[in-house]
This record gives structure tokens, C-alpha cells and sequence, in this order.
């Protein structure tokens, strides 16, 4: 039950970082990685959804188009958009304005 830093960007103990990135564990609510992810909880959200993602997000393990085409198959919302901000990393530092200027933007449209 110790908590561990430096292994993530944040602390978190051993039993928590096995949970993060077991398969099937309650906390993988973003199973893009599974051969027939589930989306489970993504997939009940029907209200207006934006997803942005940074085109260089550090915490990826894959293409970010890859994560993008199976957010955009498992969205059940009646207004959804996903967006890429080319270069930006996960904490879209540098690229706050463009970040902020496409969820404007997004929200002007709903």
C-alpha cells in the first residue's frame, strides 16, 4: 500500500498501477488496446461529447489515430466530435490556445 512516484506522473501504489493497466480491471474504462474493447461506460454517454487528443500525447502506446478511429466506433452521443491537435502533447502545453479555441468552437456548434 506504499505509494510509489516517478514510475507515472502522478503517485500511486502498487496495486493501483497493476489495476491501471490490467485488462478487464473496473479502472480500464478506456480499452482501446484490447482485441474487442468495450468501451462500457464511453459508450452510455449520450449527451454532447468533445474528445481532443494531442497528436504527440506521451501516454499513448499506439498511433493516435488508432485511439481516435475506436473512440469515434464506440460513441453513442447524438453530438460528438473528435479532435487531433497536430504536435501537442497530453497536457496540450504550448498548445492551450488551440485547444481552447476548437472546444469554443465545438460548443458554439451545439
Amino acid at each position: 500500500d506504499e505509494l510509489v512516484t516517478g514510475f507515472h506522473f502522478f503517485p500511486a501504489t502498487p496495486k493501483r498501477t497493476v489495476s491501471l493497466f490490467s485488462p478487464d480491471s473496473p479502472e480500464n474504462v478506456f480499452d482501446y488496446g484490447e482485441k474487442n474493447p468495450k468501451f462500457t461506460y464511453f459508450s452510455k454517454i449520450k449527451i454532447p461529447l468533445l474528445v481532443i487528443f494531442g497528436s504527440n500525447d506521451e501516454t499513448l502506446d499506439r498511433p493516435v489515430k488508432q485511439v481516435v478511429e475506436v473512440f469515434d466506433r464506440f460513441q453513442k452521443s447524438g453530438n460528438y466530435k473528435s479532435i487531433v491537435i497536430h504536435e501537442a502533447l497530453h497536457s496540450y502545453s504550448g498548445m492551450e490556445q488551440k485547444f481552447t479555441d476548437e472546444a469554443i468552437a465545438w460548443i458554439k456548434k451545439i
